[in-house]
């Protein structure tokens, strides 16, 4: 301790000394008697206000969060917000400005497994937040040449052409059925865009 901090306590221990402290140690003060433990505080001078708080949750109740997962090439992923009276359409529309190169008919939005209507309004999801997949289904150019081709038609080099019957194959119906046999939506869902990859090179 060097000199100027020993002055410092001793001058500071003769002045405590000099009065009688105010309470004995020995003080007791039975605790029906006691008002505060502690100094009172302040009143705050912010007020809040709950027309803000109001607003605020109206506005989050009027919009949904979307996160919109390709599985299939072109691959992406998208976060947007959109309104809540928004339907499916005007969210193929948004993800078309996105990707270019790809038209609104090539698009299939699904939730848990099953494809959402164009006309299907996004409150009726019941949720703030949403997670969609995305599949990307391309025109394959050479399925109206194949149909309107008639069955026994030569071809120019003198063969037979055989037209190949198009077949709607109930893609919905198979999800649920891999969903349901897997156990995993995201297994299924990758699973069957497998299949249809497989489908489309077989055609």
């Amino acid at each position: 301790m060097s000199t100027t901090e020993r002055e410092f306590v001793t001058k500071f221990l003769t002045l405590a000394a000099l009065q009688e402290p105010a309470k004995t140690r020995d003080y007791f003060k039975p605790l029906e008697q006691v008002n505060s433990i502690a100094f009172p505080l302040q009143p705050l001078k912010y007020k809040y206000k709950q027309s803000r708080s109001r607003a605020r949750e109206g506005a989050e109740a009027n919009t949904v969060k979307l996160s919109l997962k390709s599985v299939r090439p072109p691959r992406f992923a998208l976060t947007e917000v959109f309104a809540a009276n928004d339907n499916v359409a005007q969210v193929k529309e948004r993800l078309r400005a996105t990707e270019p190169a790809v038209s609104t008919a090539e698009l299939k939005l699904l939730l848990k497994g099953k494809v959402l209507n164009d006309g299907m309004i996004l409150s009726d999801l019941k949720a703030p937040e949403a997670t969609l997949t995305v599949l990307v289904q391309p025109h394959r150019e050479n399925e109206p040449a194949a149909a309107a081709a008639p069955s026994g038609e030569n071809s120019s080099d003198g063969s037979d052409v055989t037209a190949v019957p198009t077949v709607n194959v109930p893609w919905e119906r198979i999800s649920s059925t891999l969903e349901d046999a897997l156990g995993d939506h995201g297994v299924a869902v990758a699973t069957l865009a497998r299949l249809q990859r497989g489908w489309d090179l077989a055609g």
